[in-house]
């Protein structure tokens, strides 16, 4: 999940990958102090998995009724697209969150027992108390592509930074009522690392085609946080 931008600079190499982050600025300590950090290595031990009807209800349904065009910007750290005020929204556990932006990740940050994906997709949402809600989706490359119409237009021309595109919401109805994930308190991905954020990882992946996945990981280029020890539950 990315922060927004603001100094000092970090990345993901070198003096200023993540091993470095907490050395950059003290505004950044939790990146190396925190106690809840994200990503993490998904398994029974680290984090909860529900599935059918024993999931708090999480109601995606809103979803679908964003309309463009809305900006998508590669930052400097992630391909990014910034949402309208009050166009998409969510519910989980009784509570309403609203979505601020969504952003990409290759490879992917979170892993489910060691495995990584070639990417993940965090929708960012916010309640109106400020409680931080994270709803992450891994994609990979498969032989029966779904090819979610939302990713068209920001991957359709690669070498564009910045354009402002229509997003086509309709490949998010297979994920409005998802009943298998993951869920655990953790942070932002990058820094400040700020801690208090609560994650949702669907167990299953996006499946798109090797096309999509390569002109994704081409435009986005590398960008994911190594995963963090955890305490067990």
């Amino acid at each position: 999940m990315t922060a927004s931008l603001e100094a000092p600079s970090w990345g993901y190499e070198g003096a200023m990958g993540p091993a470095h982050w907490a050395k950059l600025s003290p505004k950044y300590h939790a990146c190396g102090e925190g106690k809840h950090q994200s990503p993490i290595n998904l398994q029974p031990s680290t984090a909860r998995r529900y599935t059918g009807n024993t999931a708090p209800t999480l109601d995606l349904q809103r979803w679908t009724a964003t309309t463009g065009p809305v900006s998508a910007v590669h930052n400097g750290h992630a391909l990014q697209v910034d949402m309208p005020a009050n166009a998409a929204s969510l519910r989980y556990a009784n509570t309403t969150y609203t979505m601020q932006q969504w952003h990409i990740h290759t490879p992917s940050e979170h892993r489910i027992d060691g495995r990584h994906y070639a990417g993940e997709i965090h929708w960012v949402s916010k309640s109106a108390e400020g409680q931080l809600l994270v709803v992450g989706a891994f994609f990979d490359a498969a032989d029966k592509a779904t090819e979610p119409n939302f990713l068209t237009p920001i991957t359709a021309q690669p070498q564009e930074r910045t354009s402002n595109v229509k997003l086509d919401w309709s490949g998010v109805r297979a994920l409005a009522t998802p009943q298998d994930y993951w869920t655990y308190s953790g942070s932002l991905t990058t820094p400040p690392c700020t801690e208090g954020v609560t994650w949702i990882v669907l167990n299953e992946p996006l499946k798109l085609s090797s096309e999509q996945v390569r002109r994704l990981v081409d435009t986005n280029n590398f960008n994911a946080r190594y995963t963090m020890p955890t305490a067990k539950l």
